[in-house]
Parts: C-alpha cells; structure tokens; sequence
C-alpha cells in the first residue's frame, strides 16, 4: 500500500524529477512504479553497497505485468562502461544517491552528463535524502542532471565569498544568505519530503555522553604535540580525532590506547541490548569488535553478499550489534534497530543524516536514540558543534585557520 506522499507524485507522473525525501520515505518503490508508467527500460546507477537490494526491490515491487527491462549497475561500473552504456539506449535513467554525483569536477559527473547528451533517456530521477549540504556547486550540479543549464560562472558569483585566510591566500566560502535562493533552485528540480510531513513515526532522542582523556591519550597527543613532522593542520585534527577514540593508525600499526569511550560502549551494548554503533574510523570497528562478542562489522571492506547477510541478521534478530563505519551510511533498512551510538563523529553532514535514517524510517515502531560521545575541549566537540548546527565539518574546517595554537592551548 502507497503512503500519500507516493500517490501524489505517482499522479503527477513527472518525467524527470529528484525525489529529495527523507531517508525511509520510500524512492526506491515510488521510483520504479514512475519507470513503469513512462518506459520499458531503465538504468539504475547505484551505490556499490545497495546493487543487490536493488535487484531485491525490483523484483519485489515491479508489476508483473508491465514488462520492463531493468539494469543496475554500481557508479564505479557506470564511471567505467558508460559508452559501452550508452548503447543500449535505455529510455529511463534512475541515479540512486545522487549526491554522489554532484561533484562538477568530478569524473562520475562528467562520464554522467556525457552519457545524458548521448541517450537523453525520456524520463530521469534522481533519488537522495540530502541534494545540498556543504556547497551550492552541488545545486548547480543537480540542475544539469536535471536538463538545466546552469552557469559555473554565474554560480560563483551569486553563491561565494573570497576569505582572506593568511599568508596572501583565500578560499571561496558560500554566502550564508543564499540558503532560501538554493532551496527554492532544488524544489524546482523535484519533490521535497520531510518524515515529519509524510509519516507518524516515534519521537527521536539524542543524548550526548562526555568523556575524559586517559592518561594515555594525553601522552599521545603531547607525542603528537613534540612531533616535528605533524605540520599539516588537517593531518593533525585527524591524529587527535582517532586518539580521542583510543585507536591511532599510522602507515605501519595501529595503536590501541585505553579509553572512556570504549568501556562505556562495550557497558551500553550489554545494557541495550540491540545497537548499531557509529565510528569513523575501521580500526575502532575492530578494536570494538574483539571488546563486544558477537558483534559484525560493516563498512566498505564488507562484500555486497555478506552486507546484505548482516542487514538479514540485524532484522531477523539474529544480530544484536552492528559496528558501522560513518561511511557506509546509504541504502539499507535497519528498523530492527532504535538504538545508536555514534562512537566517533563523521565530519560529514551528508553521512550523519543517511545513517540515522537507516533505524528511523518506515516501519519503525519504537522511539529512536541517538547518543554522541565526545571528549570535550578537543576536535571531537568541534565536529559535534558543527553537526549539531547541521553544518558540514568537513567546510568548517577551513575557516580554522588558527587552531594549530588553539588546540595547543586546549589539550596539554
């Protein structure tokens, strides 16, 4: 049975339009019943990690009597065989996560705009939960996925300031009062759909848990601190990033270092019972691994096959945690599941909001948690302030231009 949201925009039967909803809504089904009305062939372009749920939704939700020549292929095989692609001459066009293709510099954009100059299939979606977070290029990028023509130039001048930030360089930052201007571009481009607007689901809750630095972590970053050859600024935030969650990969080892958050992660599975847990880093997957029995891995290792094993498990209540990599956020459905630590932030906004629309989303009959460790006074507060103004770290950080000698000053 179709919710609202999906009958209005089934009835309107656009032939190109982004399906800009909220991660549960429902765009996968919405987008092939859209396919149905229009053509008899498609390309799907998806994420690796989501190839075989696709396979899985079409033949779940297709109509058997509409025949349709359906075929779903990851973004790196699209990258690579887009004129032997091309071809084919598929009438429609379904680019799932689209925001991974909003990069204008990016290969996959450019392999991608070819391939709709070539094809100009009769009908094209664009599905993703965040068409805009960290820059209005992105918006530009959509709309010449959309079959717009919008000016690299014009853009830079509408949307960007030059800031001044030392030693005779600058950095184009957005203009912060462009915000309404860019959301109006995307509804033009498509449907905006929020869960608060479509579904009655459960309340979320977000907590935040503080944590001290171990006396081994403080030596750590002194270490860091002393280290003549740590000069880059990002190299560092990153060091003191995984030093606060106790497991500091260099080229050579890792080191595990004894820590707060790990003990009172390995306490709050026991308690909860069930819980995806949220790192940034694979070798906190690991060292929380061996500390939590039973727990699975997921991230970018994990094989399409044994993901979509652990997904299985997690639903079928045959695994109670999941370690996750804040990368591998897009494309699965963990409803099971209304508990989540986010064990080390991602600087990512676009990652934070696809993974905690993994647990809260269609289906979902119990209130949400989301709890936040952070070790205050250190970067790992610095990406939660960002995150929690719902604001993209990863731009943030180049407006830190003096932090070298802040964090001194905050972590000896």
């Amino acid at each position: 049975m179709l919710f609202q949201h999906q009958s209005q925009i089934l009835e309107k039967n656009p032939k190109a339009c982004g399906l800009f909803w909220s991660c549960g809504l429902g765009k996968t089904l919405t987008a092939i019943k859209l396919v149905e009305k229009n053509v008899t062939s498609c390309l799907v372009v998806c994420p690796k990690s989501v190839k075989i749920n696709w396979s899985r939704e079409i033949e779940r939700w297709s109509t058997k009597e509409r025949s349709v020549l359906w075929y779903v292929v990851t973004k790196e095989e699209f990258r690579r065989d887009w004129k032997s692609l091309a071809q084919t001459k598929y009438q429609g066009l379904i680019l799932d996560e689209a925001h991974n293709f909003f990069g204008y510099t990016s290969q996959l954009f450019k392999n991608t705009m070819q391939y709709l100059n070539v094809v100009k299939p009769e009908v094209r979606y664009l599905l993703t939960a965040t068409p805009y977070l960290s820059t209005p290029y992105n918006v530009m990028c959509l709309e010449a996925l959309m079959g717009r023509k919008p000016n690299w130039y014009g853009y830079t001048q509408r949307f960007f300031t030059e800031v001044n930030i030392g030693g005779g360089r600058k950095i184009r930052k957005p203009k912060t009062t462009c915000d309404s201007e860019l959301q109006a571009i995307i509804r033009g481009c498509g449907s905006l759909k929020t869960k608060e607007e479509c579904l009655d689901l459960p309340e979320t809750i977000f907590l935040r848990e503080d944590f001290d630095l171990t006396p081994e972590q403080k030596r750590a970053i002194k270490d860091l601190d002393d280290n003549p050859l740590i000069a880059n600024q990002i190299t560092r935030f990153t060091k003191i990033h995984q030093i606060c969650g106790g497991a500091v990969k260099d080229e050579e080892r890792v080191q595990y270092l004894k820590s707060e958050k790990l003990e009172r992660a390995v306490e709050l599975a026991r308690e909860l019972g069930r819980v995806a847990i949220i790192c940034r880093y694979n070798a906190e997957l690991t060292q929380l691994k061996k500390a939590i029995p039973g727990s699975a891995i997921l991230n970018g290792a994990t094989s399409g096959e044994d993901r979509q094993r652990i997904i299985d498990g997690v639903q079928a209540g045959e695994i109670d945690i999941v370690l996750i990599n804040a990368a591998c956020s897009e494309g699965y459905n963990l409803h099971a599941l209304s508990n989540m630590i986010f064990y080390s932030l991602s600087w990512s906004l676009k990652d934070r909001i696809q993974i905690q629309g993994r647990i809260h989303r269609i289906g979902q009959t119990k209130p949400c948690t989301y709890i936040d460790f952070v070790v205050p006074g250190t970067i790992d507060e610095d990406v939660w302030k960002a995150i929690d103004k719902k604001e993209d770290f990863n731009v943030e950080l180049y407006s830190l231009s003096n932090l070298n000698e802040t964090y001194e000053r905050r972590t000896s």
